[in-house]
């Protein structure tokens, strides 16, 4: 009878150690009209924010970080960030292990790379 419980636990903990880690989320800020850093690396599945400490956008509609691609629509983008807002940008987690150059859509001028890793590798089981 021992057996199969010792069993059953074994199993269960190989399917909570075969359990993709949840999320991490990825972060950028702008400010300067310069995004920083200006590489972003993510790990594919991660989430990516956008904080806007930029004073100098406080007259305009915000900022974004967009994909800057020749398809007719980015794999990533995000509505205007405002002054002093954090958002998150759509798309990012879905998008293929690879480089990509992003820019703003309300100032073009501002630019930056992000870096999409392979995913890391689960954590072992902690032993009891």
């Amino acid at each position: 009878m021992v057996r199969p419980l010792r069993f059953g636990v074994l199993a269960a903990l190989l399917v909570i150690a075969a359990q993709p880690a949840s999320a991490a989320t990825g972060q950028a800020m702008a400010t300067g009209l310069q995004y920083f850093p200006a590489t972003v690396g993510i790990h594919k599945g991660d989430k990516l924010v956008l904080g806007n400490f930029d004073a100098a956008s406080v007259p305009s509609a915000g900022h974004t970080i967009t994909e800057t691609t020749r398809a007719s629509r980015p794999r990533f983008d995000s509505p205007p960030i405002r002054f002093g807002e954090t958002g998150e940008i759509n798309g990012v987690s879905s998008v293929p292990v690879g480089t990509y150059q992003f820019h703003c859509r309300v100032h073009p001028g501002m630019r930056g790379t992000l870096v999409v890793k392979p995913p890391p590798p689960p954590e072992p089981p902690t032993p009891r």
